[in-house]
Parts: structure tokens; C-alpha cells; sequence
């Protein structure tokens, strides 16, 4: 049987019609032996179908998440390792200069490891924020980061990047979700899919012990 998604449902369907032509010449309901009827071809028909759309929606979802994760990564990112420079640059030595994470992360990395870093310069940002004004000579709160997003220069303030952060953590859990719900309706897809390969197998050998080699009904079987 053909290995193409898009094959099935035709193969399906044209058996499903060669079943009820069967019956018509047989006289009576043609049952196989594990009880599968030209209702259970047709109900696996509708199943494939349908786990065919789900599959697809939930690639579609997938490939959107992973859209949004990938924008949400190249504004945070960035914006997180300017900040820190910005930080060490203007205040060297000082207290949230000495809490500031030693290493950002790689744009690559799973975003579980990229919220730690991230977070942690969103926590030092908000004490320099929450500072006395006169505490740091080079240095007047709120903090103000002036960062190259994606070859534009902004200026990006602490409830702004906050809001970075906040995508980023949203978008990665997006892909989880989205990436679970692709694997259960492949599942889904590829069960009814055997299930359907074993009951063609099986209605093609009740045909052919049915009816005799030269008859109409076995030699117009459906291929596979």
C-alpha cells in the first residue's frame, strides 16, 4: 500500500465502493473475520480524514509558535546582553554589576536556559531602577537601554523588556504545546492508518475466497 498520506483516503474510498458492489453481487453483508464491515472501512475513512486535518492544523500551530518564539528571541536576546553591558559598563564593581548572570545565552538554546540569564538581568535592571538617583554618578534611574534589534537602534526600558522576557516565556511554551498535540494526532493518524492496512489486506483475501479468479468483483479489486 502506497506510503503517501494523500493516497490513503482515494485507496480508501475506491474499496469502500468496491465492498458495496461485493455485497450486491454476494447477496448479503460481507463480514471478515475479526468482525470488519464496509462500516468499519468507512468509519476509518472519516478517522484518517480527520486525524489528516489535525495533523495538519497542529503542524500549522507549530510552525507559528515556533515563528513567534524565534521574534521573541531575536528582540530579548539582544536587548539582554546590552543591558548587561550597559550596567557593567556604567557601574563596574557596584552590587547589581556584581549580580549580573557571568555568561548570556546563545540564540540556539532551548528556552528554558535563556529565561534564567534573562531573568536574572530583568532582576539586577529593577534594583538599578529602584536605586537613589545620586547613588551612581554615571548613572541616573530609571535605566534606559539602547539596543540594535534586528539592525534597528531602540531604546528599551525595564517594562519593555519585561515584556520581552514575558513573550519569550510564552512562545516557548507555545511550541511544547504545539508539539504535543503534533505528536498525538500523528498517533492518532498512524493507528487508523494500520488499522485500515490490515482490513484491505483482509477484505482482499475474503474476495478472492469469495469469488472465483475470473469474476467481475475479484478482478476489479482496487489496487494498493
Amino acid at each position: 500500500m502506497s506510503q503517501a498520506i494523500t493516497d490513503y483516503l482515494p485507496i480508501l474510498q475506491k474499496h469502500i465502493k468496491h465492498w458495496a458492489d461485493a455485497e450486491a453481487a454476494h447477496g448479503k453483508a460481507i463480514v471478515l473475520n475479526d468482525g470488519t464491515t464496509i462500516d468499519t472501512l468507512r468509519d476509518l475513512h472519516e478517522t484518517i480524514a480527520t486525524a489528516s486535518e489535525n495533523t495538519q492544523t497542529a503542524e500549522n500551530q507549530r510552525q507559528a509558535a515556533i515563528q513567534q518564539r524565534q521574534r521573541a528571541r531575536a528582540e530579548a536576546i539582544p536587548t539582554g546582553r546590552q543591558a548587561r553591558k550597559t550596567i557593567l559598563g556604567l557601574i563596574p564593581g557596584s552590587d547589581p554589576a556584581r549580580q549580573l548572570p557571568t555568561k548570556m545565552p546563545s540564540p540556539l538554546t532551548e528556552v528554558a536556559k535563556q529565561l534564567v540569564p534573562l531573568q536574572d538581568v530583568q532582576a539586577v535592571w529593577a534594583q538599578v531602577n529602584a536605586s537613589p538617583a545620586n547613588l551612581y554618578p554615571a548613572l541616573t534611574p530609571p535605566l534606559v537601554v539602547r539596543v540594535d534589534i534586528g539592525g534597528t537602534e531602540r531604546e528599551v526600558t525595564l517594562v519593555q523588556f519585561q515584556g520581552m522576557v514575558a513573550s519569550l516565556s510564552m512562545s516557548g511554551e507555545a511550541v511544547k504545546t504545539a508539539e504535543q498535540s503534533l505528536t498525538l494526532a500523528q498517533q492518532e493518524r498512524k493507528k487508523a492508518l494500520e488499522h485500515a492496512k490490515a482490513a484491505l489486506k483482509a477484505y482482499r483475501a475474503a474476495i478472492k475466497g469469495i469469488f472465483p479468479a475470473t469474476s467481475a468483483i475479484a478482478r476489479s479489486l482496487p489496487g494498493l
